[in-house]
């Protein structure tokens, strides 16, 4: 059969010769790679003892050391998963110092026989290591485990670390025969979130809308059809025949803001409304894992749509207050000739943005109902470690209803009182099978102990929820204001 014409990269006639000639490897052959083979192992073994390691002591030490820090790592890694909080503690730890993996003298050393990770460990079976463990104990007495932690340093800005990224060094050393100072290290980045963050308060954290946006919206209140070369005061005013900057700047952002809220519920409703026909289509009859996943979708996607429209009224809450602050009423020389002709269209947007901020509320409900449709009981679908991960997203939905009901003071006690009885609940059916994730449950306990404590632990959180949900009043005060 004729060969196709391929481009080379090689010249032609090497492979050519190539091509013909089909047949194994000789004897010959397969000596000369086994050749360099050895060869290299010899460089390497070679290597090894030149660096003060005899092959004895690199068989049996240096491998017992491999073992330990990367059993030390994941720990970390399992720790960090089934209990966030942990992540902070890492970071706090900083730099440690070496202790002696025997006598429960390190807190990341136990006992070896499990190894399915620390979240899965059972009452009992994490003891430390001592001298009535027999062999186990005279092989490690002589290791010390040392765990530094750092952050993780921007690369185009070695000044800035990047938020919630470590960097967890594990060292593992001990002593030779000959009495010399030998250790293993190892390294690896663990993502995390810094919960110390949300005390502090940030007001700008979340920008205002543009002046470029806010023009935008305003042409498209005047007249959906204008499409300008470009979004300047100047051509707006001419366009309007007059009005202020300083009433227009903030109105169009609470325009923008009104048009974003239509579109996020319009976009999300309907992607809502497809997770739930498939929901129904699934029916009794689905696969378990299957209905779970939907279930879990539908949930973020309620989430999300509630995030979002939260984010709205927080890059619009500074524009709002603005519009509060003139003296009724805004007239034609404050709004413009052609703004001012359909002022009382204007007096309709505070009503529509109050109707989207009931909605954040209702679907942070309704992503933490399906949560728990989910995880109470638990569904057949969910497997133990995805169950966990859905419990840490769950209880955080707990928290934000928390604190927008303490801020519309809506039964706040009752509802922290349900809350706390909920993570007894949680503690009851996890203790002595996942210590780990009941390490977790407890310090949510510390937070939600009372609504001063969760306001304290959550206060940026807070301080933004009252920033966006509080516009209720000043929306109201701003209707009047078109009359």
């Amino acid at each position: 059969m004729k060969a196709k014409k391929v481009t080379m990269l090689w010249p032609a006639r090497p492979i050519r010769l190539l091509l013909r000639v089909r047949r194994g490897l000789t004897l010959l052959e397969i000596l000369i790679a086994m050749s360099i083979l050895v060869a290299s192992a010899l460089v390497l073994i070679t290597a090894f003892r030149h660096g003060g390691m005899s092959g004895e002591s690199f068989s049996a030490e240096h491998f017992t050391a491999m073992f330990l820090a990367q059993k030390v790592i994941e720990d970390i890694n399992d720790r960090v998963a089934v209990n966030p909080h942990y992540f902070t503690a890492l970071m706090h730890a900083a730099q440690g110092r070496p202790l002696p993996v025997v006598d429960g003298q390190s807190p990341y050393f136990r006992l070896l026989e499990n190894t399915q990770g620390f979240g899965t460990l059972l009452t009992g079976e994490d003891d430390p290591i001592v001298k009535a463990s027999g062999q186990l104990y005279e092989q490690l007495k002589n290791f010390t485990c040392q765990v530094d932690t750092s952050f993780v340093k921007d690369p185009n800005d070695q000044w800035r670390p990047i938020p919630n990224l470590l960097q967890v060094t594990v060292t593992i050393g001990w002593k030779d025969k000959e009495g010399r100072t030998q250790s293993y290290r190892l390294g690896q980045m663990i993502q995390g979130i810094d919960t110390d963050a949300l005390k502090s308060v940030q007001p700008d954290l979340v920008p205002d809308f543009s002046d470029e946006i806010a023009i935008k919206a305003l042409y498209q209140f005047l007249d959906p059809t204008k499409r300008p070369t470009n979004y300047e005061w100047a051509g707006f005013l001419a366009e309007n025949q007059g009005g202020e900057v300083n009433v227009l700047r903030p109105l169009g952002a609470i325009l923008a803001g009104l048009l974003m809220c239509e579109t996020t519920c319009r976009e999300y409703d309907a992607v809502i409304r497809k997770a739930k026909d498939m929901l129904n289509k699934l029916g009794k009859k689905g696969k378990p894992s299957v209905v779970a996943k939907w279930r879990e979708h539908l949930a973020r996607l309620r989430e999300q749509k509630a995030a979002s429209l939260f984010y709205i009224f927080a890059r619009m809450a500074n524009d709002i207050k603005r519009m509060t602050q003139f003296v009724p009423p805004i007239g034609e020389a404050r709004l413009g000739k052609k703004l001012y002709a359909i002022r009382l269209k204007l007096t309709g947007v505070p009503v529509l943005l109050l109707n989207h901020l009931v909605k954040i509320s209702l679907s942070f409900a309704a992503a933490e109902a399906s949560y728990r449709e989910i995880l109470l009981p638990p569904h057949p679908g969910v497997t133990p470690s995805r169950r966990i991960a859905m419990t840490h997203h769950w209880l955080d939905l707990r928290k934000m209803g928390l604190l927008m009901a303490d801020q519309w003071n809506l039964e706040p006690a009752k509802r922290l009182a349900e809350h706390q009885k909920m993570l007894r609940t949680l503690i009851a059916a996890y203790e002595g099978r996942q210590p780990g994730f009941v390490e977790y449950l407890r310090r949510e306990q510390e937070i939600a102990a009372t609504m001063t404590a969760l306001k304290s632990e959550l206060a940026g959180l807070a301080a933004h929820i009252k920033r966006s949900l509080g516009v209720s009043d000043q929306l109201r005060q701003i209707q009047n204001k078109f009359y």
